[in-house]
């Protein structure tokens, strides 16, 4: 059962997108802080390899390069310059800050980022922040002002006379002068009272507020439970001097800056509580911890569905509490810093409670489950995600992890007996007359490669599996976001991270490689001993940082599943978890809907990892003749990176796909303008409703290529057409590339984008950019 698919917005999803170059450890921590403020981050070590433009960049050292850089930033972005060493030309290019922070290492990475926020967000361009000594504070001279004595005002002291009153009929009247003036003399002082305890406390509170973030970003839960202690008891303060003052100051509490103050407070007490009681039970209790996941204690199922219960509550009450926070606003509030916590806590949730009915239905399935884990290595980019490198046996009973393995592939292909044909390209382009467990993910839907790789499981080692899990290592690359850097003791201390993994796991792939070599497998086994046990020494609230992304990598076909029981991948399917193709059809609330599709993908048949070089954009043109026959043109522009230097074989022998919707017929498919010949092109069908145009491609180390594919549609655009969907589906493990998409109709049409808008100004054109991160549906509207 396909995925239900919605035709959602797609503008009001975009991210603003951050880039970082450089910055080790300090990258680590800010590449956190920016994903939690609601930012999609790109990391890079290398000028070289960053694609597309950003609204903010964060660049560590290389003064020579920033001009390089900077072509990347948006036109109203924000550019930091991070200086590491002394730079002799610094102040030479315009339009960015800096900060001056030289050793990283002698920085605290909390201290460091704040800094970094300080001067990126608050500081204007062409400013230089020195954080190595006090900041020289440069005012501008003011213009000569008239003398003071021309200035002043001179007050003089009227003598009023005395007239004769009766003193004894004036005296109440004269006591109740003095009663209302003392009486208003006290509302406005205890009134400025209030405010300046008020104004105190909320710095005070602010503070904590901070610090909460930060450690939420850095998943250091303990540390965000001392922070709401902290806060729960700023909270107790406002609670006592705000009923205090809500009596003295009775005729001013009706106000609504007064209403507001006890609203905030009412509000804070019910989400501080709650937060509260949901990282006390994660954090001590026993079943709340990594071993969930991990060997250990089996998991108890009542105590998950209770843990289930208690976050799907405290997301209901951040949810309401964002809602009435809105409303709320009092001089000085620190709204923006409550709302943003709010909003990242009640995503992070959201994903739990999203991801909790899957995780249930895998670890309390009935009796023991053994799943295969395919480690797809996208660095050699294939169908599914990657070539297969290594795999791994899991099994599971109870709640409770009783074992798991990680094998190298060849050690099961050697025991493969009998001989099973291959797909036509691998036989043809890899010169190998035989088929295994390492190219058994050739076919894109996953459902069916997973179908292929148990089966050749079965033959080869006599085991039976009731699912596969397909990884590749943009997943490893995200837990690591959360893990922090982790040291390989079994690799001399080596250190992986976020920023690093791939050059690692590309080193140790290839120094030394041949087939049956254990290093690669080593080097993969050792990572991942390395993160469970990391994640053993954590506490349950771990789990609030790591499902999140678990959901995430499931959602950009970084983990796809296929399980043996139905019911369980009917549910998988329905989520869009399963990486399957989808059948092309419009959503259903859609009537006189014409639909259309794309999938690109590429199979690495270098033998290589040179997809870890590799950049691509994506063009999409359509163009509606009169009669309303579609004339598709798809550009896909690649460049290599990889130097000989570096990597001697490094070219790209990409055996590319491009499905399309069924008898679409092909008009040209060229290579830098020069057409594929027809002897190396295959045009075949796939399933019910799906054509495929196949061609192998090269692209040299260091070098570029386009490939245009130019086809017209089966069916035409017909008067009663209403609407006009594009669904595109993108390849598990394939790089995020940008993506343009452009319409162009006659000029007695009419077309309106239903779910983004169009950046073109052009009439008789709809023109739109986005990304491949996930798979898309864009809709338009047409009247003729």
């Amino acid at each position: 059962m396909p995925k239900k698919r919605h035709l959602e917005i797609i503008e009001e999803n975009i991210l603003p997108k951050a880039l970082i170059i450089g910055g080790g450890h300090a990258a680590d921590y800010l590449v956190n802080r920016l994903i939690d403020q609601g930012c999609e981050v790109v990391s890079k070590e290398k000028p070289q390899d960053v694609v597309g433009h950003f609204d903010y960049i964060f660049q560590f050292g290389n003064w020579e390069e920033v001009e390089e850089v900077k072509n990347h930033l948006k036109k109203e972005g924000k550019f930091l310059f991070v200086e590491t060493e002394v730079e002799e030309n610094i102040g030479a290019i315009t339009g960015i800050r800096v900060l001056r922070a030289g050793d990283l290492n002698l920085w605290s990475p909390v201290e460091l980022v704040e800094a970094i926020f300080r001067t990126i967000f608050l500081k204007p361009e062409n400013t230089i922040v020195d954080l190595q000594k006090k900041s020289k504070i440069i005012r501008k001279v003011p213009e000569k002002k008239a003398p003071l004595e021309q200035k002043e005002k001179v007050f003089q002291i009227e003598t009023v006379k005395k007239e004769n009153f009766d003193l004894v009929e004036k005296k109440p009247a004269f006591c109740l002068k003095k009663i209302f003036l003392f009486f208003s003399l006290f509302i406005v002082i205890t009134s400025f009272s209030f405010g300046g305890y008020l104004y105190w406390r909320l710095l005070i509170l602010q503070n904590n507020l901070r610090g909460l973030q930060s450690h939420v970003a850095s998943s250091d839960w303990k540390s965000a439970v001392v922070d709401l202690d902290k806060i729960d008891k700023e909270v107790k303060n406002f609670r006592l001097i705000y009923s205090f003052s809500s009596s003295v100051l009775f005729p001013i509490r009706e106000a609504g800056f007064f209403k507001n103050i006890g609203v905030f407070i009412s509000l804070a007490e019910s989400l501080v509580g709650n937060t509260k009681e949901l990282l006390t039970i994660f954090s001590q209790n026993t079943y709340g911890n990594a071993s969930l996941m991990i060997f250990g204690p089996a998991m108890d199922k009542n105590e998950f569905l209770r843990l289930n219960r208690q976050v799907a509550q405290i997301k209901q009450t951040i949810i309401l509490a964002k809602k009435q926070l809105d409303q709320v606003n009092f001089f000085l509030f620190p709204k923006d810093s409550f709302s943003s916590l709010l909003l990242v806590a009640a995503e992070k949730l959201i994903a739990i409670d999203q991801m909790t009915p899957l995780i249930e239905k895998i670890l309390f399935a009935d009796g023991k489950k053994v799943y295969l884990i395919l480690f797809q290595n996208n660095m050699e980019l294939r169908p599914t995600g990657g070539f297969i490198g290594s795999y791994g046996l899991l099994s599971i009973e109870n709640g409770k992890v009783l074992d798991f393995k990680i094998e190298d592939v060849y050690t099961a292909d050697g025991q493969l007996r009998g001989h099973i044909d291959p797909p036509f390209p691998i036989r043809k382009y890899l010169s190998q007359p035989h088929w295994f467990l390492r190219d058994s993910n050739f076919d894109p839907d996953f459902g069916f490669s997973a179908k292929q790789a148990a089966f050749f499981l079965q033959k080869e080692l006599g085991v039976s599996v009731d699912g596969v899990i397909g990884v590749n290592l943009f997943f490893v690359q995200d837990i690591l976001r959360v893990t922090g850097p982790l040291k390989l003791a079994d690799f001399n201390n080596e250190e992986i991270s976020a920023n690093n993994f791939f050059q690692k796991a590309y080193s140790f792939s290839q120094d030394n490689f041949f087939p049956g070599s254990t290093q690669k497998k080593d080097f993969l086994r050792v990572s991942a001993n390395a993160i469970l046990i990391k994640l053993s020494g954590t506490n349950g609230a771990f789990w609030l940082e790591m499902l999140p992304k678990v959901k995430k990598a499931l959602e950009e076909k970084n983990i796809m599943l296929a399980f043996a029981d139905e019911s369980l991948q009917a549910f998988i399917e329905e989520k869009g978890f399963g990486g399957r193709l989808t059948e092309i059809k419009c959503v259903e609330s859609q009537n006189n809907c014409f639909p259309d599709y794309l999938s690109v993908v590429e199979a690495n048949l270098g033998v290589n990892k040179v997809n870890y070089f590799i950049n691509k954009s994506v063009i999409m043109e359509k163009k509606i003749a009169d009669n309303g026959e579609i004339t598709s043109v798809l550009t896909l522009s690649y460049e290599n990176s990889a130097t000989s230097k570096v990597y001697p074989e490094a070219t790209y022998v990409n055996y590319l796909r491009i499905f399309v919707p069924k008898e679409s017929s092909l008009k040209s498919l060229t290579l830098n303008n020069i057409p594929i010949a027809k002897e190396d092109l295959t045009v075949e069908g796939y399933g019910a409703d799906k054509t495929v145009f196949g061609c192998l491609i090269r692209i040299t180390s260091g070098g570029r290529g386009t490939v245009k594919v130019v086809y017209t549609l089966p069916r035409f655009l017909s008067r009663d057409v209403s609407s006009y969907q594009l669904f595109f589906q993108k390849q598990g493990g394939d790089k995020i590339s940008p993506f343009i998409l452009s319409i162009i109709y006659p000029k007695n049409w009419n077309l309106s984008p239903a779910n983004f808008k169009s950046a073109s100004a052009r009439e008789g054109e709809v023109y739109y950019t986005t990304d491949t991160a996930v798979d898309r549906i864009f809709g338009v509207n047409i009247v003729r």
